[in-house]
């Protein structure tokens, strides 16, 4: 008997545990690279689309910026800063602002960590886009957050 030939799928065996605040931090941590990184490869694929200019603005190890240019929108500017503190600031674990160089004492929405007997999750706060409590991997954090910020020049992504 061997119980990998008869189970190989062993990933949907899960324990459940407790997180700390070094496993919250981690997640917070992790979810922000995320989020920025998808950010930096959006605006370059924006960039290269004719009528569309995008920019990514790193500020800080905790904070980065982008904007987006519509040049066929009257109104197609659009601007967001994104920053990632720890659970101590009410505006949310990684929260953000649609304008430019916004300081982190201000936000438009944001993102709180939650967890589960079993694992970590985002939340979004001040939500009036989507289901509220709904619960959100950072990829998928990271392109809720993309879509209000491209709606906000007139762009969708379909």
């Amino acid at each position: 008997y061997e119980p990998s030939a008869l189970r190989p799928a062993m990933a949907r065996y899960r324990a459940k545990r407790q997180f700390d605040h070094i496993d919250r931090d981690d997640f917070r941590d992790a979810a922000f690279a995320t989020i920025k990184d998808y950010f930096q490869r959006a605006i370059i694929e924006i960039d290269s689309i004719e009528g569309l200019r995008g920019r990514f603005v790193e500020r800080s190890a905790t904070s980065f910026g982008a904007i987006i240019v519509n040049g066929g929108h009257r109104n197609g500017t659009a601007h967001i800063s994104v920053h990632c503190r720890s659970s101590q600031v009410a505006l949310g674990d990684i929260y953000y602002s649609f304008s430019e160089n916004a300081g982190d004492n201000t936000a438009n929405g944001g993102f709180n960590i939650s967890a589960d007997d079993y694992e970590q999750f985002l939340i979004q706060t001040m939500n009036i886009f989507g289901k509220a409590d709904e619960r959100l991997s950072p990829d998928q954090a990271a392109e809720v957050l993309w879509n209000q910020f491209i709606g906000n020049a007139g762009i969708r992504y379909d």
